[in-house]
């Protein structure tokens, strides 16, 4: 199913479907190769997602990003070219909508994407969570702890993978009881990823303090080469349940956000904002260019003033 694959998948699937519709509606070679263009640059931004989103996660501020992507990619694009770039997408949602029903409805996510001259310079927008939002999502994480219930500490685990691991979502759903190690003089679980981003093998780390309870509650429970993530019927989670339960988590922590990749966003940006050395974020999230850690290193209110202050 589409909505359980990344959106990297997903959208070059759906992009095929959406050109050999084109190519058996005997359209011109001129717009099939134009759409075809536009359409493989927007899949080609998407990869970098890969392994954080799935489709159903693609809102408004994913394409924002995406004409700010190709404004640095290509010289600056005319007001008119990337009317033309959204156009197409948009036709291409449309499409998407009218042959996949029991996809989202994407209509929705247009509405707040407006080609304005300010839109070309504008900083990308990364979606996370504030210092008081973390604590609800934690406090709400807790709650319910008492039943012993499976599903909770599955959750909490899930949710705290992500978010104070930076794990992506693919590696956290296939976490197993025997990929954890204790270091006990850093504090710190080692995570063994066998098949992290581009099928090789990473080591994530995790505070030991974030996950303890998790990790006794499962050493209780399961064999040490048991997954985790399973459900009831003890198939494992795909990205459509974590983004479900995510989301409802979220709305009982009466946090306004959804999405299962502003978790790992998040970890990024606090790191970032207490000034830890780029090299270090790099390593915790995994990067494989340190370019892509940049990203998160954006001035806040609160740095320009630090640094103005400075004495």
């Amino acid at each position: 199913m589409l909505q359980n694959e990344n959106i990297f998948n997903a959208l070059i699937y759906l992009k095929n479907d959406f050109i050999a519709h084109f190519n058996y509606k005997d359209y011109s070679k001129h717009t099939i190769e134009s759409y075809s263009r536009i359409l493989e640059t927007f899949c080609e931004y998407s990869s970098i997602f890969k392994d954080e989103m799935s489709l159903i996660e693609i809102n408004s501020i994913f394409l924002i990003n995406f004409l700010n992507y190709i404004d640095k990619d290509t010289k600056k694009l005319s007001k008119s070219t990337k009317k033309h770039y959204l156009t197409i997408i948009k036709i291409f949602f449309k499409y998407i909508n009218e042959n996949h029903k029991n996809l989202i409805n994407f209509e929705k996510i247009f509405k707040n994407v407006k080609i304005n001259g300010y839109l070309s310079g504008r900083e990308e927008k990364i979606v996370s969570l504030n210092n008081q939002e973390i604590i609800l999502l934690e406090n709400e994480l807790e709650r319910g702890k008492f039943k012993e219930c499976y599903n909770v500490f599955r959750n909490a685990l899930l949710v705290k993978l992500m978010l104070f691991g930076g794990l992506r979502i693919s590696e956290a759903l296939n976490v197993k009881l025997c990929d954890f190690t204790e270091n006990t003089q850093e504090n710190l679980y080692y995570l063994n990823i066998p098949h992290a981003k581009g099928d090789k093998a990473q080591i994530a780390y995790i505070p030991f303090n974030k996950i303890e309870d998790e990790i006794l509650f499962f050493r209780n429970r399961i064999s040490n080469d048991d997954y985790i993530m399973k459900t009831n019927n003890g198939k494992l989670l795909n990205r459509s349940n974590a983004f479900l339960i995510v989301n409802r988590i979220y709305k009982k922590a009466k946090i306004n956000k959804q999405g299962l990749h502003i978790l790992r966003h998040s970890l990024a940006v606090k790191l970032t904002e207490a000034d830890v050395n780029l090299a270090i974020i790099k390593k915790i999230l995994r990067h494989s260019n340190i370019t892509t850690t940049t990203i998160y290193a954006k001035a806040t209110t609160k740095g320009i003033s630090e640094a103005l202050n400075r004495e």
